[in-house]
């Protein structure tokens, strides 16, 4: 058992929920102010979808190193510093006046945020033992689901009473103040885990032979197809709305965003609690709550996009909703059972870098269908994902069990 780390394990989930929530509100700020930019620039849903896009595109690619380094420096410096670059490029992406300045603006969005999430994953990973870590995952979920929720409506309400710009300095400037806050109380433990043996003892483990890992490429897979699945919903889903039942700005992002993530806050804790409990019994916990999730989201997803009748519709985002919170409850905390310790964050950078490359793709192709069939037939299509992804995890499931079986021998 590893020495006490120097600060809470708790406070530490607390505060980095701080920086996620900044960090998805961030992202999803642009969701919500979708026809204002169009009617100001005169840009298609198309062209909106390249911007979201570029930003998921750029996000992936730079995954996989920013999970490398977080495992090699300091991860209260790197968390800090990409933090203050992602807040400096939101803050300054209003004043783009040209769609290429914009697009680019956008995508380096993508690069502060991309050192984040894997850094972040591994150092409450290491502070969190098999015991807590998927509920601690799950309050750093919550974090993301308050800031996709509060984030696109708070910048809906701007951009109908003031204008859609004053969001993004708003959150540029709290990135700045949070960056403060975070240099005076992060603090780094070492980078022996809760759960392994003192560093001397244990397994070392070449770079090489993690790409190796047979359930490293079936959790990339799964994650995927999660991910396509929720960035579809994020970027279009309140945009549906407006344009399908006639929605004001303001109440598409309530029902789109807000009401959606109230229900995926429940299915984050729910999934992550439960997930907690069941590893007592089994050590495919949490892919199997994380393949419910995949599996529920299909039927709500078709519910949404091919209804013509507003309750039913919001009856589906709660669904979807929770989810969601089954899949964003462990899609994180799943393969960290299979990470060697020195790897945590290398191969969360690795699974969530697949699982952006696809995500990328999603605001494009969806917008972009959506335009020729309707967004309404193009995000219903997405739910076929789900069900594909649901059974990845329950037909690999004994390759999943070996290789967690495996990283426990080298703890």
């Amino acid at each position: 058992m590893s020495n006490h780390p120097p600060m809470n394990k708790w406070f530490l989930v607390a505060m980095l929920s701080v920086v996620v929530f900044l960090n998805y509100a961030d992202r999803s700020v642009l969701a919500a102010v979708i026809p204002k930019v169009e009617s100001d620039y005169g840009w298609t849903s198309a062209d909106l979808g390249i911007i979201s896009s570029a930003l998921l595109w750029v996000y992936a690619l730079l995954t996989p190193i920013g999970g490398y380094i977080g495992d090699k420096m300091s991860r209260k410096k790197l968390i800090i510093i990409t933090l203050i670059i992602w807040s400096f490029t939101v803050f300054i992406n209003p004043l783009a006046s040209t769609f290429l300045m914009f697009t680019i603006i956008r995508a380096a969005t993508g690069f502060g945020e991309a050192f984040y999430m894997p850094t972040a994953i591994g150092l409450i990973s290491t502070y969190h033992d098999t015991t807590t870590r998927s509920r601690a995952l799950s309050f750093h979920q919550v974090g993301v689901a308050l800031g996709a929720m509060i984030g696109p409506l708070f910048a809906a309400t701007l951009a109908e009473k003031y204008t859609w710009q004053y969001s993004f300095y708003i959150y540029g400037i709290l990135g700045f103040i949070l960056a403060a806050i975070l240099w005076k109380y992060l603090k780094d433990p070492s980078l022996q885990s809760a759960d392994s043996l003192p560093a001397s003892k244990q397994k070392k483990i070449p770079l090489s032979k993690i790409f190796k890992i047979p359930s490293v490429s079936i959790s990339a897979i799964g994650g995927a197809m999660g991910l396509f699945i929720i960035w579809s919903l994020n970027t279009w889903l309140p945009a549906y709305l407006y344009e399908q039942f006639h929605m004001s700005l303001a109440e598409a992002a309530f029902y789109g965003a807000a009401l959606y993530h109230v229900a995926v806050i429940g299915g984050v804790l729910l999934g992550g609690f439960v997930a907690d409990a069941l590893t007592k019994k089994t050590i495919l916990a949490r892919y199997y709550i994380w393949s419910v999730g995949m599996f529920l989201s299909a039927p709500f997803i078709y519910i949404i996009g091919t209804t013509s009748n507003v309750n039913i519709a919001i009856m589906g985002i709660l669904g979807v909703g929770v989810a969601k919170g089954f899949i964003d409850s462990n899609q994180q905390a799943a393969p960290q059972d299979i990470a060697p310790v020195a790897y945590r964050s290398t191969i969360a950078g690795i699974v969530t870098f697949v699982g952006l490359l696809a995500a990328a793709g999603a605001p494009y192709s969806i917008g972009a269908y959506g335009m020729k069939v309707g967004l309404g037939h193009a995000l219903s299509l997405v739910s076929i994902l789900g069900l594909i992804g649901g059974f990845i995890f329950i037909v690999f499931r004994n390759v999943l069990r070996a290789d967690i079986l495996k990283n426990c021998d080298n703890h």
